[in-house]
């Protein structure tokens, strides 16, 4: 058996072993579906910010982007660290039912290091998770545990965290139930729920609000917390309305709810100061600039000089033209909360972006070697034709020694002057020559410098190339069975 929850726990309580997400290593992975290259490519970016995030302490953006990374190839690694990150969060249920995936998807995979860290953390984690059995004489009624739809009856035992749970069931044409239940960790806790109909239809309230884990209440009972999947069921009659979330400034009011009617509720909560002030900053970093953020549905205009929150979840999302979106839910604590935002191009993006880059690169390069060999060619010139102006002195000094050296001291014949002004000539045209050199020097070094400021301002090709602790989705090879074809992924 995999762990606790299937067999004998060996570890009772503490840190999972395995609390940081895994790199690439080397071995064979499980066959897996065909995935078109642009998909794995995303797959490989994702799974590479979700490491950086990590390694950053956003836990939460971290587990959205293996997540996604998941859907896109369902890799067995990649389900390991989601387990892992889930873990951490303290999704314990969610944790242990993806290692329990894993298992039985191709956890033998892994390396046996990382099998055993996997199997040690189902045993943890079994230890903090019961079950709810609701036990009710009525058919397809709705169950919802804490605010979420989990399913209807007749159903199986609902997995939870160990500890208090609100516990809501309603069927149409029946009075709702709602109530409060402990379960313990490894056990089983059987309600018994008889719901009584009613001769009135259902009364229906639908809540919305701008930042989640708004406490909704009827009368001064719990109904629930935002975000709600469904409307919840209410008999007809009066009742005060209530959202509470501290650090925000409570709504209420007395609303009558009408037989088969439903009342829609949008409300947008108003954050107080002593809510702020308990609060923390958020100090949101973006890959990119130009981008769009909006913090609980409104417009931030300079979210990098710090927003004060309350405390709590809070939504963030961003946006930019040629990415995808991003929308992330942040944990805010008192003091400062740093979170790094890394936006992924879109396809259409990302080659124009790396034709444009590869084409700067090229220019560089060209520039650099085209600079690199004229500076050294001109240098070269200017050495020689140094040697060559040294030479034509010389030739001049010689004729000048000759004609002093004469009995007369001067020039008499025609030759003598004619020889002077040929060796003139021919050394102001050396000379002459030598701008030349520097002028091609100058240019060389113009070029030279012209590449190294394109390559070391230039746009850089690989900008979003995926880390080579990614290359879990590099290594594709095409494989044939004798039931199925399909692509082996190693890693």
């Amino acid at each position: 058996m995999f762990c606790g929850v299937l067999g004998t726990p060996d570890v009772a309580s503490g840190e999972p072993h395995a609390a940081r997400p895994a790199g690439a290593a080397r071995s064979t992975g499980e066959s897996l579906p065909a995935v078109a290259s642009g998909s794995r490519y995303e797959a490989r970016q994702r799974f590479d910010r979700g490491l950086a995030l990590y390694n950053a302490g956003d836990f939460m953006g971290a587990l959205a982007e293996f997540q996604r990374a998941y859907a896109i190839v369902p890799h067995p690694l990649v389900l390991y660290n989601i387990a892992l990150v889930q873990a951490r969060l303290g999704y314990v249920v969610e944790s242990l039912e993806a290692l329990e995936h894993l298992e039985r998807s191709g956890l033998t995979s892994l390396a046996p290091e990382r099998q055993e860290r996997a199997r040690e953390l189902c045993d943890t984690l079994s230890e903090k998770v019961g079950s709810i059995r609701i036990e009710t004489d009525v058919e397809n009624a709705l169950i919802r545990i804490d605010g979420v739809d989990v399913g209807r009856t007749p159903s199986p035992p609902l997995r939870v965290a160990a500890g208090v749970h609100l516990v809501s069931v309603s069927a149409q044409g029946y009075e709702p139930r709602r109530f409060r239940t402990l379960v313990a960790g490894k056990a089983v806790e059987v309600v018994e729920v008889r719901l009584v109909p009613v001769r009135q239809p259902l009364a229906y309230l639908e809540v919305t609000t701008n930042v989640p884990d708004v406490e909704v209440r009827a009368n001064g009972e719990l109904l629930g917390r935002t975000p709600l999947d469904t409307p919840f069921s209410l008999k007809p009659g009066e009742y005060v309305l209530e959202l509470v979330r501290d650090g925000y400034v409570p709504w209420r009011k007395r609303v009558a709810l009408e037989p088969g009617h439903k009342l829609r509720l949008d409300r947008v909560l108003e954050p107080h100061g002593p809510g702020q002030a308990r609060g923390g900053v958020l100090l949101l970093t973006v890959s990119e600039s130009d981008a769009v953020v909006w913090v609980d549905g409104r417009p931030q205009a300079h979210p990098g000089r710090g927003l004060f929150l309350p405390a709590g979840r809070h939504t963030v999302r961003v946006q930019r033209a040629g990415f995808f979106d991003v929308e992330r839910s942040v944990a805010i604590r008192p003091g400062p909360n740093p979170i790094d935002v890394r936006l992924l191009p879109t396809a259409d993006y990302l080659a124009d972006y790396t034709s444009r880059a590869r084409t700067l690169r090229t220019w560089a390069t060209l520039s650099l070697a085209t600079g690199g060999l004229l500076a050294a060619g001109s240098g070269a010139f200017l050495l020689w034709n140094q040697g060559q102006i040294d030479e034509a002195e010389r030739a001049f000094d010689r004729h000048e020694a000759e004609v002093r050296a004469s009995p007369s001291g001067a020039c008499k014949a025609d030759t003598c002057e004619e020889i002077a002004t040929i060796l003139v000539e021919d050394l102001d045209a050396k000379r002459k020559r030598q701008a030349l050199g520097w002028v091609g020097v100058g240019v060389g070094a113009a070029a030279i410098a012209t590449g190294a400021l394109l390559f070391a301002f230039g746009p850089d090709p690989d900008r979003y190339e995926p880390g080579s602790e990614s290359d879990v989705f590099a290594d594709v090879s095409f494989t044939l069975a004798a039931d199925r074809v399909g692509f082996s992924f190693r890693f």
